[in-house]
C-alpha cells in the first residue's frame, strides 16, 4: 500500500516494491537542483543515499529523525487536531541550500536541494 507525500509538485512515493522506489527516486533526481537524499528508516539508519558520503548520511539521519521527532511533537501541541499530523517540513538556508525532510509509512526522505541551481532551470 503506498503512503504519499508532496514535494515541489511530484509525488513522492514510499511503497514496499523496490522497484517503484528506485524509480521515485530517479525521478527526484531529475528535479532541478537536487544534489542529493537520504532514505532513513524508523530506527534513524540511512538506509539508502545518493551522492552524499556514508559519513554525511549518517549524520543527516541521526539530525533529521531527532528534529522529525521534536517537529511532530511540537505540531500536536500547537495543532491539536486528532489527525494532524507532519508529513513535510524544508528549511532554506541564507545561502540557497534547502533541507526537504518528507515522512511516510516507516520511512523518511531527506532531499538535499540547492536553489540557485533550481531557480536557473
Amino acid at each position: 500500500y503506498p503512503t504519499q507525500s508532496t514535494w515541489g509538485g511530484e509525488v513522492v512515493r514510499f511503497v514496499k516494491m523496490g522497484s517503484e522506489v528506485e524509480e521515485t527516486l530517479r525521478n527526484l533526481l531529475q528535479h532541478g537542483g537536487v544534489t542529493g537524499y537520504v532514505v532513513v528508516n524508523a530506527d534513524g539508519i540511512p538506509v539508502k543515499f545518493h551522492d552524499v558520503p556514508y559519513e554525511r548520511a549518517v549524520q543527516y539521519a541521526a539530525l533529521v529523525s531527532d528534529m522529525t521527532f521534536k517537529t511532530k511533537k511540537y505540531v500536536k501541541e500547537l495543532l491539536p487536531a486528532p489527525d494532524n499530523d507532519l508529513t513535510c517540513y524544508r528549511m532554506r538556508t541564507k545561502l540557497g541550500n534547502e533541507i526537504i525532510v518528507s515522512t511516510a509509512a516507516d520511512y523518511t526522505l531527506v532531499v538535499l536541494q540547492n536553489c540557485h541551481k533550481r531557480d536557473k532551470k
